[in-house]
C-alpha cells in the first residue's frame, strides 16, 4: 500500500486536521462525530490555541450514548473506550445514539465561535456526482466529513493489488469484505485518479482500521455508502470552511444536481 499512499493527492484544507489526527485516535466509543467536530476546527486559519477533548465536543454537538451498544459499534479487535460518558446523556433508545449531522455541523460552528461554518451536501449520491464534487471542492481551504453506512465499502486493508485494479478498471466487486457495519463518520482528505476508477483517500477514527486509521476506497464503493440505496437511508457530507465558502459550496453541488441540505 506504501507506493499507492505517495499517489495521493491531498485536498487543499486538509494537512492541519491530518497533522493532528494520528495523535487524536482512537474515538471514543459512540462519539464518532465529536471526534470530527474537535480535528474540523483545525480548518482554516486562525485555528484554535487548545482543541476541546471528545468529551466537550460531544457536549457541544449534542452527542447522546447508550449502553446496550457494545462491541457491535466497533471494528474487530477495538477495546471498548467510554471515557467520559458520565458527563453525557443517555439515549432513549439504542437508535438514537450518536450524532446527527444537523447537530455536529451546529456544534462545529458553535466551537469555532462563527469562524467556521459545516454546510451540509445531500442527494442521491450517484458516483459521478460525488466524483465531481470532489473534483470541485480539492482546491478550496475546507475539510470534508463524510456520513456513511460502512456495509457499503471494502475491507480497510485492501491489497494493493485489487485497488491498482480498481484503478484501471473501475470494476469495484473485486475487493474485501466491510469491516463492519454501522453509520459512522469519517474524513475525507484526497484521492488518485485512475485510468477508469477513482480511489478515495479516508481518515477513520479507529487506528484498527487502514494504515494507522486510513485507508483507500473505491469512489463507487463510497458513493454506495453515502446513498439512499444503501442498506441505511441515505447519508452525506458535511464540508467545513470559513463561510464565505457556503456559496461556492452550494454552487457545485446544484450544478451536479445535489442539494446543500441535512439528510437526517
Amino acid at each position: 500500500m506504501s507506493e499507492l499512499w505517495d499517489l495521493v493527492v491531498p485536498f487543499a484544507g486538509t494537512a492541519p486536521v491530518l497533522t493532528e489526527h494520528g495523535r487524536a485516535l482512537p474515538q471514543i466509543d459512540q462519539l464518532c462525530g465529536p471526534f470530527w467536530a474537535r480535528l474540523a476546527l483545525l480548518t482554516g486559519t486562525p485555528g484554535p490555541g487548545r482543541l476541546p477533548s471528545q468529551v466537550q465536543a460531544a457536549e457541544a454537538t449534542g452527542t447522546q450514548v447508550h449502553p446496550a451498544l457494545d462491541a457491535d459499534v466497533r471494528p474487530s479487535g477495538q477495546p471498548p473506550n467510554r471515557t467520559g460518558w458520565d458527563q453525557l446523556p443517555r439515549a432513549t433508545a439504542p437508535a438514537h445514539a450518536g450524532t446527527s449531522g444537523r447537530r455536529l455541523a451546529a456544534g462545529i460552528g458553535d466551537l469555532a465561535a462563527g469562524r467556521l461554518e459545516a454546510v451540509p451536501v445531500s442527494g442521491s449520491w450517484r458516483p459521478e456526482q460525488l466524483g465531481g464534487l470532489l473534483a470541485e471542492l480539492a482546491d478550496l481551504p475546507a475539510f470534508i466529513i463524510a456520513n456513511i453506512a460502512t456495509a457499503a465499502l471494502w475491507g480497510s486493508h485492501s491489497a494493493d493489488s485489487a485497488l491498482r485494479g480498481y484503478l484501471g478498471s473501475g470494476d469495484d466487486t473485486g475487493g474485501p469484505l466491510p469491516d463492519w457495519d454501522v453509520g459512522h463518520f469519517v474524513g475525507i482528505w484526497g484521492r488518485i485518479v485512475g485510468d477508469r476508477g477513482t480511489l478515495v483517500a479516508v481518515a477513520d477514527t479507529y487506528e484498527v482500521l487502514g494504515s494507522h486509521g486510513r485507508h483507500l476506497q473505491p469512489l463507487t464503493r463510497l458513493a454506495r455508502a453515502l446513498g439512499a440505496d444503501s442498506a441505511h437511508r441515505g447519508r452525506g457530507l458535511l464540508v467545513v470552511g470559513e463561510p464565505s465558502l457556503r456559496t461556492v459550496v452550494q454552487d457545485a453541488a446544484e450544478n451536479l444536481g445535489l442539494r446543500t441540505a441535512f439528510w437526517d
